[in-house]
C-alpha cells in the first residue's frame, strides 16, 4: 500500500460511505490452467494529491506485495505476489488441476511476510509518526471459486483512528497519543477473524500533512466510559481527554474526532465528526456522548539536585522554623534553617555541601538544617538517594524531610523495620564511626528512601505515624523543600550525589 507520503484515499462523504466500487475485472483469460488474481481493496481509487487527508479509502500500489494460501493444496502455502503498478500482480503460478473440475478457498493477507502461517500475530507500532500511520495497516481477504479467475477483495482488519484539534489552545506542533490501548491482536486467515490482544501502550498518532490532523491504527477494542483516552500536548501544556461513554474502536471502521481546546482552564468541547456517527470505512453506524478535555500536570520524573561552590552566595537564609517564619521561596535554590546563636555553619564545594555542628547548642531540623527548593509538580512516589561523607573517628547522626510548597507540612517517607512497614516525615541516618580511622579520611554512606507524595503530615517526626495522615492536593506539590539536617554537635558531614527519581509501576 501506499506509503503516508503517497495513499491513495477518497473524499469524506457526509452520509453512509458507499460499498465497494473497484470494478475488480472478471475477464481476465486463463492460460494452461494458471489461476489470475484481480485485487482491490474494498474502497474506490482516487488520488491522495486531490483528496489529501480527507478520505478513509485505500488502494494498493507500486511495489506491494500479498501472501496467498490454497486451502486444498498445501504446497501453496504462502505464495507471494507482487504488483508494480497497483493493479497487475505477478509472482508464483497457482494452477487448477488439468481437465477436471475444482473448487478453491484462497486466503490472503498483506503486507507479505516470510513463512507466515494462516494464523497470523501483529502488532501495531507504538511510534506511528516515524513512518506514518498507514504502515500498520493490515488487510486479509478469503474467496471460495470455481473459477480461473479469483477475485480477492480485501478489507481492513483493524481499526483507524483520527483526531483533528482546534480551538485557542491548538497549534501546530502538538502531539496526540491514545492512552493505554491494546496493541497486538492474533489474524486466523481462514475464518477471516481478528481477535485483540492483551498487549497496551501508550500510540503516538501520526501528525498528517493537514494541519492539526493524526491519525493511528488499532486493534479492535473498547474503551470503558470517563478512561483518559487522548493526550495531547501543546505549547507547553497537556490535556487528557475522556468521554462519558464506552469508545468503540471497531474492525474495519474508522472513528473520527474533533477536540477544541481553550486557553482558559476547565473542560474544553469535543464532538464527533459526520454528524456525531462512527463511521465504517464504508458504511456508518452512530454513537453518542460527550467528551471532556482537561488540563493536566505532568510530573517531574527526575532531577539531581545542583551543587556548586558559590551557592552560598545566593544561599536564603531562614531563622528557626515555626508557623510563623515559613520559606516563601520563588525561585529553586538552597536555604538554611539556623539562627545565628546556634552556631552551625555551611560550606559549599563543587559537588558536595557540608553542614558543620558547634560543640554545644541545639539540635534537630527544625534548628541545624539546610536543604534545597525544588520546582514541581510532584506526584506518586519518588526514590530518594544521595552520599553522607563524614571525616573523622566519630560517629554522626542526621535525617532528611520534605516539605510542602508551603512549607507547613511534612510529605510521608516508607521505611521497614523488623519486617513491619510503616511511613513517617523524618528518614533518620547514623553515621558510625569506624575503629582506628584517621581524622582527616573521609567515610561515605548511601542513603534511598522512598518518598510518597500522596500523603501529608503537620509535624516531622522518625517515628511510625499512624494517624493525622492527610492526602496532599496540586497546589502541595507545585515545588518542594528538601531538608537535611545534622543531629550531632562537635561533628560535621557532607553530601552528595542527591536525586530524586519517580517510581512508574
Amino acid at each position: 500500500m501506499k506509503t503516508l507520503n503517497n495513499i491513495f484515499f477518497a473524499a469524506i462523504a457526509a452520509t453512509a460511505m458507499t460499498a465497494c466500487n473497484n470494478e475488480l475485472n472478471n475477464d481476465s483469460l486463463s492460460n494452461n490452467g494458471i489461476i489470475n488474481f484481480n485485487m482491490g481493496i474494498g474502497t474506490t481509487q482516487s488520488s491522495r494529491t486531490s483528496m489529501e487527508d480527507n478520505s478513509y479509502k485505500a488502494t494498493f500500489s507500486k511495489n506491494d506485495e500479498v501472501g496467498i494460501f490454497v486451502n486444498e493444496v498445501s504446497s501453496y502455502n504462502n505464495v507471494k505476489y507482487t504488483t508494480t503498478d497497483g493493479t497487475n500482480w505477478k509472482g508464483t503460478p497457482i494452477k487448477a488441476p488439468a481437465n477436471e473440475e475444482f473448487t478453491y478457498t484462497f486466503y490472503a493477507y498483506y503486507p507479505y511476510a516470510d513463512a507466515t502461517t494462516t494464523t497470523i500475530n501483529k502488532t501495531v507500532a507504538l511510534d506511528q509518526n516515524t513512518e506514518g500511520f498507514i504502515k500498520n495497516d493490515f488487510l486479509i481477504s478469503t474467496a471460495t471459486t470455481s473459477n480461473q479467475t479469483v477475485n480477492l477483495e480485501f478489507a481492513h482488519a483493524f481499526s483507524l483512528v483520527e483526531v483533528t484539534l482546534k480551538g485557542n489552545g491548538a497549534a501546530e506542533g502538538a502531539t496526540v497519543n491514545i492512552l493505554n490501548v491494546a496493541t497486538d491482536a492474533t489474524i486466523d486467515l481462514t475464518n477471516q477473524t481478528v481477535t485483540t490482544g492483551e498487549t497496551k501502550g501508550n500510540v503516538v498518532m501520526d501528525a498528517l500533512q493537514t494541519p492539526l490532523k493524526y491519525r493511528a491504527i488499532v486493534p479492535e477494542q473498547t474503551i470503558a466510559a470517563q478512561t483518559p483516552v487522548f493526550k495531547i500536548a501543546v505549547n507547553g501544556k497537556t490535556y487528557e481527554a475522556k468521554y462519558t461513554s464506552e469508545i468503540k474502536f471497531e474492525k474495519g471502521k474508522y472513528l473520527a474526532m474533533t477536540i477544541t481546546l481553550g486557553e482558559e482552564e476547565g473542560p474544553a468541547e469535543i464532538e464527533i465528526t459526520t454528524s456525531a456517527s462512527i463511521n465504517d470505512w464504508t458504511e456508518g453506524s452512530t454513537a453518542s456522548g460527550d467528551i471532556t478535555v482537561e488540563e493536566v500536570i505532568e510530573p517531574v520524573s527526575f532531577i539531581t539536585v545542583p551543587i556548586a561552590a558559590n551557592d552560598i552566595s545566593n544561599l536564603n537564609v531562614a531563622g528557626k522554623y515555626s508557623t510563623s517564619n515559613l520559606l516563601a521561596m520563588e525561585n529553586e535554590g538552597w536555604f538554611s534553617r539556623y539562627a545565628k546563636d546556634y552556631g552551625a555553619t555551611l560550606t559549599f564545594a563543587e559537588n558536595a555541601v557540608t553542614i558543620k555542628m558547634p560543640s554545644s547548642g541545639s539540635t534537630g531540623w527544625n534548628h541545624c538544617s539546610f536543604g534545597y527548593h525544588a520546582d514541581g509538580p510532584f506526584d506518586g512516589k519518588y526514590k530518594f538517594s544521595c552520599t553522607i561523607s563524614s571525616a573523622g573517628n566519630k560517629q554522626v547522626a542526621g535525617g532528611f524531610s520534605i516539605r510542602t510548597s508551603s512549607d507547613d507540612m511534612a510529605i510521608t517517607t516508607e521505611y521497614t523495620v523488623d519486617e513491619v512497614a510503616g511511613v513517617r516525615t523524618i528518614h533518620s541516618f547514623t553515621k558510625k564511626a569506624v575503629d582506628g580511622q584517621q581524622d582527616d579520611t573521609a567515610s561515605e554512606q548511601n542513603i534511598s528512601f522512598t518518598v510518597d507524595f500522596s500523603q501529608k503530615y503537620n509535624g516531622g517526626t522518625s517515628s511510625q505515624i499512624s494517624s493525622g495522615l492527610e492526602n496532599t492536593v496540586t497546589k502541595d506539590l507545585t515545588d518542594i523543600y528538601i531538608y537535611i539536617y545534622n543531629n550531632t554537635l562537635d561533628s560535621e558531614f557532607s553530601v552528595s550525589n542527591i536525586k530524586l527519581e519517580r517510581i512508574t509501576e
